[in-house]
Order: C-alpha cells, then structure tokens, then sequence
C-alpha cells in the first residue's frame, strides 16, 4: 500500500508519495507490485492525480486522463470514471483510493474510496489553513493517522514557514514516519508540485 501526503494553500498544492505500489493478486491477496514509482500522475499542467491500494487502477487513471497542457473539467462524467476505477477494487480486500488536485480556477482536493457508500469529499484552503489530506491502508488506522497528523502540524509550527519547501521538509518526515508505521510503506520519496496559473 501506498502513503500519499497532499498539502495545497490557495497558491500551491505539494504531493508526496513513497515508492510502494500495491495490488491483488488472482486470487485476491495484497502483493506489493516490483519496482518504485509514485502513486500519482500529473494530468494536466494544473491537476494531478494520486491513487493509492491499487497499481491497476493508476495504471487505468493513467490511461483515462493522458497528460495534456489544458486541465480536464472534473464534472460529473469524469468523477463517474474515477468512481468506477476505484470500485472495481473490493473494499474487504484492500482499501483503495482516489484524490485529485486541481489547481484552476481555484485550488481543491477531492478524494474517494472504495468503501461502500462513501463518495467524494471536496477539501478546499482556507486563508491560512492548508488542505491537508494523507492517503494509506488500514495499517494506518485512525490513531496512526492522527500521529502523522500531529507531527506534521508540529513540523510546520516549529519551522514557522509555510513556503513549498518547508511544507515538503515536514512532507518527508510524515512519510518516514508512515513507513515505520506500516512496513508495506516504503522510504522512498517522490514529490510534484504544482501551483496556480
């Protein structure tokens, strides 16, 4: 599984991913998928989208949102194929999901999982309140998820900045901190960064 780390102000948005893809074999059991690549893909000069729990199904986003220089309207019919991509992932056999980051016209965050009944959450920045958003697997339980929290938050009060680079300092620190917490994490760090046109 996967540890995604989003942070966006309404000038920016920093995406973190460690280097650990996962997926369900054919008969249903979590593999870690060989090599090291990032859990997201740039779509858009102002959009990116992160997906964690399953390779297939960023393999499939991939394939849906093709890079291209203009940004993609996320309206009903494109969240409807991100929905779909995400379900065929079975939620008792793996938490699986989506968030994009869009940066135009103003700066969002907008996530789904695969549990039955959920559907999208919508995160914007507020004037000096970050979007802050950690994608894992159940190894990362509420408490544990509530410890990265907490030592982000830590991180950007003691630092004092809230430019890009201190955001991906404190970036860094919460992903090695996911990877002690659950060893399908790895300490690999890939980062993007995208800002407002």
């Amino acid at each position: 599984m996967s540890f995604v780390s989003i942070i966006a102000s309404s000038e920016f948005a920093s995406v973190v991913s460690d280097g650990c893809l996962s997926d369900l074999d054919e008969t249903g059991r979590r593999v870690i998928v060989p090599g090291s690549r990032p859990s997201f893909v740039r779509v858009s000069e102002c959009q990116l989208i992160a997906c964690t729990g399953s390779a297939r199904s960023l393999k499939q986003v991939k394939a849906a949102f093709p890079f291209r220089k203009e940004g993609y309207a996320f309206g009903a019919d494109n969240l409807a194929t991100l929905e779909k991509i995400i379900r065929c992932v079975p939620y008792h056999a793996q938490d699986a999901l989506i968030a994009i980051v869009n940066a135009e016209p103003t700066m969002s965050c907008r996530m789904i999982s695969n549990e039955d009944g959920q559907g999208w959450q919508t995160l914007r920045p507020e004037s000096d309140r970050f979007a802050v958003l950690f994608l894992g697997g159940r190894e990362l339980n509420e408490d544990k998820m509530k410890q990265i929290y907490r030592v982000f938050n830590q991180q950007i009060k003691n630092d004092g900045q809230k430019n890009p680079q201190s955001i991906f300092s404190a970036q860094k620190d919460v992903s090695r901190l996911a990877a002690e917490l659950d060893s399908s994490v790895n300490k690999r760090i890939f980062h993007q960064l995208i800002r407002k046109g």
